[in-house]
């Protein structure tokens, strides 16, 4: 018996979501974009029926054409739609009956050898969108949930929403780091650490506690462990095979660098340090090393003896302190002085005034000490130079380009009596007046030195004044005058 079969009619390939019809051929070329296609409604067709779609195989692109159901109409495995993914894919479409009920059902289909490369991979993404990627990017699926793969950036840089990529120097950047903690209760146990345990170990509770590092061997040179004691006990940091790295007080912390890995114990650098410090307990004040690194609590009369009645001097004493004694350790300052010096046997003795020591007020003698003078230097000072004598001792001015009208204008300070005042003028090329004012008077002395205030400047010659300050006249008066300049 011979079985006939229904040749299906072909046609060209159409770029739009046109409906394919029973008993044809149907090629589809989605080069421009993908195509959605909506198949004919089943209640409208025999049992039996069927036609066969094709993507073009000049359609290289990674675009789709995807077959959906009209209406509630399903495909016999429950499916509403079929998607034509490679190039000269093939699906032939057949309507069958199940349970009385029609649905579609893929009869054949086939997948071009040419693209066997990409049968079993349910991403819509060809040779050709890979060969085409955009720099520094890879396709995948940076969405919180399902989604179709996209070019995901490769970022060197703290950039949101990009994958980690180190850049030429293998260096990575990123804002925060966010590490996990492992919290332990301190049981007087022993908490071993892995290659794999978290790298921040806080430890809380009130009694002691044992940590064992990993195997050097386990772990790359540059790991670190931070660990920090919260408990009130001591938490002891053993190395892997059992000898001490570093006891932990109450409130410190350990960083644990590991620098060799050559063998299980490794070679650990470490940075202890005290996190919140070691408070004073009620009644004292003093700290002593507590032998791991750290500090304590220094108790009274175990560590240290706490001052008499009397007595606020204290002495170091076998690795604590006690009590300075008065004439023994020290010499009590005398009346009349609160100054100690060192008596060179260890101790000290009164210090005395004049001898050791001199005073803002008092009336001592200072022999052998140079006087270094508080100058001011003036270019063209103008027709009222400005002197605070208060700040300084010598004024220079230089330069004179005009006349002066008053050396009183601009003079402040408060002066005492006998104080010295020296004044050196040079003009700048061309003769200067110079007019005092009421705050300078002349000496009026004799015999053989001038002591006449200045009045005008000899061309190019440098002139110094010498005044010493009389409190009753509230004047400074002129004791030398270097009328003729040098």
């Amino acid at each position: 018996m011979t079985t006939l079969v229904t040749p299906l009619l072909g046609s060209a390939a159409i770029t739009t979501n046109t409906t394919p019809a029973m008993g044809s051929f149907t090629i589809y070329d989605a080069t421009a974009g993908s195509l959605s296609v909506t198949l004919p409604g089943l209640a409208g067709l025999n049992v039996g029926a069927y036609g066969a779609v094709q993507k073009v195989s000049t359609d290289t692109t990674a675009n789709t054409v995807t077959f959906t159901c009209a209406g509630s109409d399903t495909f016999d495995n429950a499916a509403t739609t079929e998607v034509l993914r490679i190039p000269g894919q093939i699906r032939t479409l057949q309507v069958v009956s199940v349970g009385g009920t029609k649905h579609w059902k893929v009869a054949s289909g086939n997948s071009p050898i040419s693209s066997l490369d990409l049968r079993y991979a349910p991403l819509p993404v060809g040779l050709a969108s890979l060969a085409s990627l955009a720099a520094l990017s890879v396709i995948g699926n940076a969405t919180a949930s399902s989604a179709i793969p996209t070019a995901v950036s490769l970022a060197s840089t703290a950039v949101a929403s990009t994958i980690c990529f180190r850049d030429t120097n293998a260096n990575l950047g990123v804002n925060s780091l966010i590490q996990s903690v492992t919290t332990t209760a301190t049981a007087a146990g022993t908490t071993t650490l892995t290659v794999a345990s978290t790298n921040l170990q806080q430890f809380t509770g009130s009694t002691t506690q044992t940590v064992v590092l990993p195997s050097g061997t386990t772990l790359s040179n540059g790991q670190q462990y931070v660990i920090t004691n919260r408990s009130s006990g001591a938490v002891t940091v053993n190395k892997n095979g059992g000898s001490t790295l570093q006891v932990l007080a109450a409130n410190s912390q350990l960083t644990a660098t590991l620098i060799s890995n050559g063998t299980s114990a490794g070679t650990w650098d470490v940075d202890y340090s005290l996190a919140a410090g070691a408070p004073a307990t009620s009644g004292s004040s003093l700290l002593k090393g507590n032998g791991s690194g750290g500090f304590s609590n220094a108790v009274s009369a175990t560590d240290y003896a706490p001052a008499t009645s009397g007595s606020s001097i204290l002495k170091a004493s076998s690795g604590g302190f006690a009590n300075a004694v008065a004439g023994t350790d020290y010499a009590a300052a005398t009346s009349g002085s609160g100054i100690l010096k060192g008596n060179g046997a260890g101790g000290f003795s009164t210090a005395a005034v004049d001898v050791d020591y001199t005073t803002p007020t008092g009336v001592e003698t200072l022999t052998n000490k140079r006087h270094t003078k508080r100058v001011s230097t003036t270019n063209a000072p103008g027709a009222t130079p400005s002197m605070n004598t208060d700040n300084y001792d010598q004024f220079i001015f230089t330069g004179m380009a005009a006349a002066v009208t008053s050396m009183t204008t601009n003079l402040t300070g408060t002066p005492t009596d006998g104080d010295e005042l020296i004044i050196r003028f040079k003009d700048n090329g061309t003769a200067r007046a110079v007019t005092w004012g009421a705050k300078f008077v002349t000496g009026g002395g004799s015999g053989g030195y001038t002591d006449s205030l200045l009045t005008t400047t000899v061309i190019n010659k440098t002139h110094i004044l010498k005044f010493l300050y009389d409190a009753t006249a509230a004047v400074w008066v002129c004791t030398y005058t270097g009328s003729s300049g040098y």
